[in-house]
């Protein structure tokens, strides 16, 4: 008789053959109220769930699920995953920690890229049938912030430096002894030395809220923030408030709080683009010596490169900062299957 697994991804639709032509009965069911009818109907069947971090599997659920012997995480994070529930069941969690990290990584350069060179801005543009010529910031030799150095921020961090010649400076639970990037002690501390912020730091309770008010401030209105990590790491409600007020630059957002809900106030912080600036009138963040990192190091003497930040001209009644909305991309395996869109309102 063929297993029964209960499928909470939304996105691997061309995989359920090959799951089914194993001997496995897939119940799926991508919906809150496809889940819980799925559980309620079938739950003395099922022995597999397949899911993904933010979806998880509560201790409700598990305890609805007699038959239940492991639960499959597609992709590193399983913070939603009551772990304590399946181990008082003896039940098997697994997760693809690194499998997924070249295409994240990928994706999160890509996010980058349209962000602080204003690519969807300009292509919707273009499709109007104007031509607009907008100056934007270069990647070149600027300060790259990563909050979470595992295999994803590790992959980014080899692409920003190796393929942009980027400073790469990156916060973690504590320091690495294998790299040679700048460890800052805090997450307003590597905001404060970074021109682009990248959060690719797993959810859960350690890495809640860890961008606030205070973090965004550090990063400042000329600083670019990328979330591929989750939704849970922001303080929405600030990051809203960052970009209506214009204390940052812009941000790109992969993830979301209540996913696959977008925050209603998302319409507002993307009807315009930031200002344009030119990279010459833009010099790189300058590295401030981050505390506790033995490995710190910058140019202090007459003439150094990056000594100071220029302020840029912009348009006096352009108020709002950018947002670049994509849907969160399903990156299963070692396919690079990025499902979903990218669109930035200008």
């Amino acid at each position: 008789m063929p297993a029964t697994v209960l499928v909470l991804v939304e996105t691997i639709n061309e995989y359920l053959p090959i799951i089914e032509s194993n001997d496995f009965h897939v119940i799926l069911a991508p919906t809150p109220a496809e889940r819980a009818q799925a559980i309620k109907t079938h739950g003395g069947q099922i022995r597999a769930v397949l899911t993904r971090g933010p979806l998880g599997l509560y201790a409700e659920e598990i305890a609805a699920l007699p038959l239940l012997e492991i639960i499959c995480v597609i992709g590193a994070g399983y913070e939603h995953v009551d772990l304590q529930a399946a181990s008082n069941r003896k039940i098997v969690v697994t997760n693809g920690a690194g499998v997924n990290a070249p295409s994240v990584a990928d994706h999160a350069m890509a996010l980058l890229l349209a962000l602080v060179r204003g690519i969807p801005q300009t292509d919707a543009a273009v499709r109007r049938g104007e031509w607009p010529k907008v100056m934007r910031p270069s990647l070149a030799g600027k300060q790259l912030g990563i909050l979470g150095l595992g295999a994803v921020g590790l992959e980014i961090a080899r692409r920003a430096a190796l393929g942009f010649g980027m400073e790469v400076s990156y916060h973690n639970r504590q320091p690495r002894d294998d790299v040679d990037y700048t460890y800052c002690a805090s997450a307003v501390e590597l905001a404060r030395n970074s021109d682009f912020l990248v959060l690719a730091t797993p959810g859960g309770v350690g890495t809640y809220h860890l961008i606030d008010r205070q973090a965004l401030d550090a990063l400042g209105p000329h600083g670019y923030l990328v979330n591929i990590g989750r939704g849970s790491v922001v303080v929405t409600a600030d990051l809203v408030a960052a970009l209506e007020q214009r204390r940052i630059g812009g941000a790109a957002l992969d993830v979301f709080d209540d996913e696959p809900q977008v925050p209603d106030a998302s319409s507002a912080w993307a009807i315009r683009c930031s200002p344009p600036m030119s990279p010459a009138c833009r010099p790189k963040r300058p590295m401030t010596p981050c505390k506790g990192s033995p490995k710190t190091s910058w140019n202090t003497s007459p003439g150094a490169r990056y000594s100071h930040r220029l302020p840029c001209p912009r348009p006096k009644n352009d108020r709002s900062g950018t947002l670049i909305v994509v849907q969160h991309a399903s990156l299963l395996s070692h396919h690079s299957l990025v499902a979903g869109w990218l669109c930035a309102l200008d």
